[in-house]
């Protein structure tokens, strides 16, 4: 998806990864390897190592060199998760910043910044990351790993990890406005005919909030649909139209029904 979305002319800063993705290491490893930076959440029990390893290829038998690597006698890293690193070093280390400008203030978080590698025996060098751990007014955390170059602020790496907010954002706003999670069919065009759809509507919806918010700045997805829903020309049915429709589903519908029953029992449609 990354390969393919830099080839369409894509812009981007970086790629967002959810936990689930953020626990395969070959594939950010992967990410990095393409060029592209990254912002990973983790799990609590996703562990590191707190300081640069020091690794050595052992000689393998008939004079070969091994593939993997091993410690080396003068490795003192520790691996630890980051959980346990938080209740460490954040109480005593964390600064306290602002991440972003919401319609009802300034957003501030607390956050602390460290610098760890991730390896695993039997992979190949060790790979320097920075850890985000960041705990909000609730008192919970939110770890994340990146690639994302050293020495910057404390600031800018809570809005970057705080970005993934707007993905959510959008997934909640196609899902509840706009349909994504209503869909009734059962074959996979189908179901890419309506994702295609919800996509566009969803392009359409924040292009639109952006182009008049100057002059409407609290117009949401539910205000657009809720006006499409009224000036959009709509053809009204009479009784027998309904009643055409119905028996019309009621055909297909019947027929899908005795086609399935020819199926030999085993088979699925598709053979």
């Amino acid at each position: 998806m990354i390969v393919h979305a830099r080839k369409q002319g894509l812009r981007f800063g970086w790629v967002g990864f959810d936990c689930l993705y953020s626990s395969k290491r070959e594939l950010l490893n992967a990410v990095e390897d393409l060029g592209e930076r990254f912002v990973g959440n983790v799990a609590r029990t996703t562990k590191v190592w707190t300081q640069q390893l020091h690794l050595e290829k052992p000689r393998a038998d008939r004079g070969r060199l091994a593939k993997n690597y091993r410690f080396s006698e003068a490795n003192t890293a520790q691996y630890r998760s980051v959980e346990a690193l938080a209740q460490e070093h954040f109480e005593s280390a964390h600064q306290r910043v602002k991440y972003r400008s919401g319609t009802k203030g300034e957003l501030w978080t607390r956050i602390w910044v460290s610098t760890v590698w991730t390896w695993e025996p039997g992979t190949q060098e060790p790979r320097e990351r920075l850890l985000i751990i960041r705990r909000d007014a609730d008192n919970r955390f939110k770890y994340s790993l990146s690639n994302r170059p050293a020495g910057q602020s404390w600031a800018h790496y809570a809005w970057a990890q705080a970005q993934r907010f707007w993905i959510e954002h959008a997934f909640h706003e196609a899902k509840s406005q706009l349909g994504m999670a209503q869909y009734q069919v059962r074959v996979w065009p189908s179901w890419h005919h309506h994702m295609a759809l919800v996509a566009m509507a969803m392009l359409f919806s924040p292009k639109l909030c952006t182009q008049v918010h100057a002059q409407v700045p609290l117009l949401s997805v539910r205000d657009i649909t809720e006006l499409l829903d009224y000036y959009l020309p709509r053809k009204r049915l009479d009784e027998a139209a309904i009643l055409t429709n119905i028996t019309a589903r009621h055909r297909l519908r019947a027929r899908d029904i005795e086609r399935r029953k020819r199926i030999p029992v085993g088979l699925s449609p598709s053979n």
